[in-house]
This record gives C-alpha cells, sequence and structure tokens, in this order.
C-alpha cells in the first residue's frame, strides 16, 4: 500500500511528466509552423519568378529579341564619407537560344556611370529607346554593346505602385536595329504594368 508521500510524489512526477510532454509538443509544433511557413514561402517565390518568367518569354517571342530580363535595384555598401551606393542584380533572364545570359555577371554589381545616365532620362520618359548602335554617341555604351552583341536595345522603368519609385528595369536586347512604332509602344506598356502588377504581391 502507498502511503500518502508516495501518492503524492506519484502525483508529482505525472504532473511533471505530462508538463514536459506538453513543452516538447509545443516545441515540435512551432517548429513544424515555422517549416511550413518557410517553405510556402519558397513556394511564392517561386510561383512569382514563374509568372514574370513567362512574360519574358512571351516578349522574346514576339519582338525577337535577342535577350529579355528584368534588372532589380537594392541597397548596396556605403562608403565612409556616408555616401549610399546602389547595386543592381538580374533576378529574371530569358534568351534566345545560343545567347549567353548576363544574369551569371550581374549579381549585387554597382551601378555603373552609364546606367545612372540612362535611369536620368528615364526618370522623364519612362523608357530609352536606342534604334541603332550607330547612333550611340558613348564609346563606352557602344563598346558594352558590342560585347553583348546587340545593334538596339529597349529599357523600361518598373514602378512601385504605391510610391511611384523605380523598383527595376524590364530590358530587351535586339541583334539587331530595331524599329519601334507607337503600336509597339503600347504592347510594351501593357508588359510593363503586368510585370508591376506582380511585384506589387511581393
Amino acid at each position: 500500500m502507498f502511503d500518502l508521500k508516495d501518492k503524492f510524489e506519484a502525483i508529482t512526477f505525472v504532473v511533471a511528466f505530462v508538463i514536459y510532454i506538453l513543452n516538447e509538443f509545443r516545441k515540435w509544433n512551432a517548429r513544424r509552423k515555422e517549416k511550413s511557413k518557410f517553405k510556402s514561402g519558397l513556394d511564392f517565390d517561386a510561383a512569382i519568378h514563374s509568372t514574370i518568367d513567362n512574360v519574358l518569354w512571351q516578349m522574346l517571342s514576339i519582338y525577337r529579341c535577342s535577350r529579355v530580363f528584368v534588372m532589380q535595384f537594392h541597397n548596396g555598401d556605403s562608403y565612409y564619407t556616408g555616401q549610399s551606393r546602389i547595386r543592381v542584380t538580374i533576378t529574371n533572364e530569358v534568351v534566345y537560344p545560343g545567347v549567353r545570359k548576363m544574369s551569371q555577371d550581374y549579381n549585387g554589381v554597382q551601378v555603373s556611370e552609364n546606367l545612372h545616365k540612362l535611369m536620368r532620362d528615364i526618370k522623364v520618359t519612362g523608357f530609352v529607346y536606342t534604334p541603332s548602335i550607330d547612333l550611340v554617341t558613348e564609346e563606352q555604351l557602344s563598346d558594352v554593346m558590342k560585347v553583348l552583341e546587340i545593334k538596339s536595345f529597349i529599357m523600361i522603368r518598373l514602378t512601385d505602385n504605391k510610391k511611384n519609385e523605380t523598383v527595376a528595369l524590364l530590358i530587351l536586347h535586339f541583334p539587331y536595329n530595331y524599329p519601334l512604332d507607337k503600336i509597339q509602344i503600347g504592347t510594351l506598356m501593357m508588359s510593363k504594368k503586368r510585370l508591376e502588377t506582380i511585384f506589387g504581391r511581393l
């Protein structure tokens, strides 16, 4: 027969064991939810990038480009003076078969002087269009186009719908002189809106 002391110790042990089990279950459940949340986040990001790529593939086919890509801006390091540095990364890119991708070379790259100049123009017009390399006066930009084996390009500003700030660039490269008309500008702006809507979900 158990005396009162033995019964009390037994009850104490059972209560302590139940509390231990409940605490372990809470920890396990929290880890499970965190893993599920992380997986859901990865699935969501993958779905977003897949949707963006689909838009780019359509543009590659419609406009007969050699390369279409999205270049996003993000924070870089700062100089000791406190001046900030802006970097760019190509987050989505599709290319014509046989064309080399640029994304492997543009991951966290500091914004170049050429891009700074183009950005000043793009803030006014919303896009920059170079119909032929023969019309490019900046030698450095012309050299870059030759290395990329392109004759013309279109750069379109993608904005944050909330603040109307430039968050990314949509860029189309052409291996030939590309004649851009008003109808094509209209369809390009539709693609721009589609991408901005997708970015708005992030």
